[in-house]
């Protein structure tokens, strides 16, 4: 069609969308750009369109969703802003637009263009299971961007809204368990874990297992984390990860001294069968950042009175054979392998020593770097507010990175107030590596160590 007629806006349209759908939006671009300006040509001469598919809001939203997938979001924002100005209710538009801003890391207009989709009327949005699935990715964005700031309250009511909508979802009941775990209800974590895995998702019995284990309910811990490790087996999935959550079980509340011992046994025990499970075949590794799997550090070992050079020894080696990038200076997250030379384990500060500003001759300031997630009204917090404060200047210059979800109290609003230089940061290894790594410190200091 396009052969015999290269101004045929529907044919060109659909055949950008096509080439959109199997995955080469650049080759769309230019069809839909030429579509576009066909139907304006159209539209001066009075000639009625025959495709309302072709409208220029659908248009606009089409070119700008193609700009937004070969990474020109803020290209496609201006589209999408074309397209809801010519027709304000339209939803899909809207959508696109918030992971536009997405993309750019712009979360708070992300979360509003998703609340007034997830919140806007149900005409507005296409017809049948496309809207639906539109409306309930929506809600799903907006409430992930909430809890990934750390408002948690909000993310909270977010879920509570998804759960009245879906009530069968079984992500929004986990993930109402995940937050009640981060404001201390663990009780209420526990029956959303539970409906979570009522509804389907075997994820959250590894869930209950964590809450049980952080309530003290130790033996109810280890009970049902063999059930997790049982289904994994059935299931056929990776289960070396709960082997090792269930090997490092400590009781956080303080049994007699029998069952103290007991249970230290037990854990050095399941440590060395993890070590000598090292030469078997196929053995599970995983490179991922070792927080996701939210391994311990048996710091409980630490009120036991005893010796734990010999267990803390035996965590290290399961750690290290189960995650070799610890050891290598390697790192992966979820969306790219960072190369050994991005993660330095040691600087020449030597290179850059000449670029940084002096005090007076020859001197500089020393850059001192403080990085937490605890800078609030907690032990880490209000330890470390004093001494950021009263590092004399411009002797030094204090960096304080605060890793999120954060709480902001009276403790946080000093640290910031007194800081050169503050940095809030996700909490991501290699976001977090980078930011530290481009300032250049010369002390870094990790206060929770030895807390």
């Amino acid at each position: 069609i396009i052969g015999q007629q290269p101004g045929h806006a529907d044919a060109l349209h659909l055949l950008g969308l096509v080439l959109y759908q199997q995955g080469d939006p650049q080759t769309a671009i230019p069809y839909i750009e030429q579509a576009l300006q066909s139907i304006q040509v159209q539209e001066s001469q009075n000639v009625k369109l025959l495709n309302q598919s072709n409208t220029h809001e659908n248009l606009h939203n089409s070119l700008g969703e193609c700009l937004r997938a070969v990474g020109r979001p803020k290209d496609a924002i201006s589209h999408f802003k074309v397209a809801i100005h010519l027709k304000r209710d339209f939803s899909e538009a809207k959508f696109n637009m918030g992971l536009a801003y997405q993309q750019l890391l712009d979360w708070d207009r992300a979360v509003s263009l998703y609340r007034e989709v997830s919140e806007g009327a149900l005409l507005a949005l296409p017809h049948g299971p496309v809207g639906q699935n539109m409306l309930m990715e929506a809600r799903v964005r907006q409430c992930d961007l909430l809890q990934a700031q750390g408002k948690l309250v909000e993310a909270r009511t977010c879920w509570e809204k998804g759960v009245r909508s879906w009530p069968t979802n079984a992500l929004m009941y986990n993930e109402l368990g995940n937050i009640h775990v981060h404001l201390g209800d663990l009780e209420l974590a526990t029956d959303y874990y539970e409906s979570a895995l009522h509804h389907g998702m075997s994820l959250a019995e590894l869930n209950v297992a964590i809450v049980l284990e952080l309530e003290g309910k130790t033996v109810e811990s280890i009970a049902r984390y063999e059930r997790v490790l049982l289904g994994a087996k059935q299931a056929g999935l990776p289960y070396r990860h709960i082997k090792i959550k269930m090997a490092t079980i400590l009781p956080r509340v303080m049994p007699e001294l029998k069952e103290l011992t007991r249970l230290r046994e037990r854990m050095e025990v399941k440590l060395e069968e993890l070590i000598a499970e090292a030469g078997l075949p196929n053995m599970e590794v995983d490179n991922a950042e070792p927080l996701q799997f939210a391994f311990t550090a048996a710091l409980h070992l630490a009120f036991h009175g005893e010796s734990n050079v010999a267990l803390k020894r035996k965590l290290h080696r399961v750690y290290s054979q189960f995650c070799p990038s610890l050891t290598t200076g390697y790192f992966l997250n979820e969306d790219n392998i960072i190369p050994q030379q991005h993660v330095v384990m040691r600087q020449d500060y030597a290179l850059w020593d000449d670029e940084l500003p002096r005090v007076t001759g020859n001197e500089r300031s020393v850059r001192v770097g403080w990085v937490s997630r605890f800078f609030f009204q907690h032990d880490v917090g209000i330890l470390s507010q004093g001494i950021i404060e009263k590092l004399p200047r411009p002797a030094y210059r204090v960096f304080v990175f605060i890793i999120e979800p954060r709480e902001d109290d009276l403790v946080t609003n000093h640290i910031r107030r007194t800081a050169d230089e503050v940095f809030l940061l996700p909490p991501k290894l290699a976001v977090i590596a980078d930011a530290i790594r481009q300032q250049r410190l010369d002390v870094l200091v990790y206060p929770e160590v030895g807390l």
